[in-house]
């Protein structure tokens, strides 16, 4: 369909000469025509798609879980990725210790989800895009993200998988020595108490217990 062939190319005025186009057809995958070209990196065709009034794309999930920012940073596209979560919308109420019960969500410019709950969102094995960007190797967008939103720290996929694990296996030194810091610093904070690693299972995955 040519819906989906636009932004396979990136050409948002092939999807603008479409009549009474609707942004919001998903392929059988459940992708829209925002997943589609965050994959492929197509910057231009993504930031006009997203002010042509359907801002709420950026949120919506496939069939997988995944968010248009989840397969941007599985991809790797770091172009695509600061524009669907941009640093200049982020202020310093965003910065959140762990255990807080409520942070600031920030809206962005067109409405839509907050960058805030956008970066947390979760995929069908409770990955956030963070945890992608790590999975995948791709350590400029990890880094990026996790200076974002460190609140994250906690998060761990439904097979037990922490950013800290996830930075050491992928060998992302600078994110583990990010993550480490954070961590220590929680020690002192008001909010949570932060029990040391217990343990490594067969896969040495870390695991990081917070108490309540």
């Amino acid at each position: 369909m040519l819906i989906y062939k636009a932004p396979i190319e990136g050409k948002i005025e092939t999807l603008n000469s479409i009549p009474d186009v609707d942004y919001s057809h998903t392929t059988h995958r459940g992708n829209n025509v925002i997943h589609l070209a965050a994959k492929l990196g197509h910057k231009t065709f993504v930031l006009e798609a997203r002010c042509s009034g359907y801002p709420y794309l950026k949120s919506e999930k496939n069939l997988k879980g995944h968010t248009p920012l989840h397969v941007a940073t599985r991809a790797g596209q770091i172009d695509i990725v600061k524009q669907l979560v941009p640093t200049e919308e982020i202020c310093s109420s965003s910065v959140h210790s762990i255990g807080m019960s409520s942070f600031y969500h920030l809206r962005d410019r067109g409405g839509g989800e907050g960058i805030i709950e956008l970066l947390r969102m979760k995929n069908n094995v409770q990955s956030t895009a963070l945890h992608e960007a790590l999975r995948n190797g791709h350590k400029e967008v990890a880094i990026y993200l996790w200076k974002l939103d460190q609140g994250m720290a906690s998060f761990v996929t439904s097979t037990g998988e922490s950013l800290l694990y996830l930075a050491d296996d992928s060998s992302c030194g600078e994110m583990v020595s990010e993550i480490m810091k954070f961590l220590n610093q929680q020690l002192f904070s008001k909010d949570v108490y932060l029990l040391r690693p217990l343990r490594r299972q067969l896969n040495t995955k870390i695991y990081i217990i917070w108490a309540q």
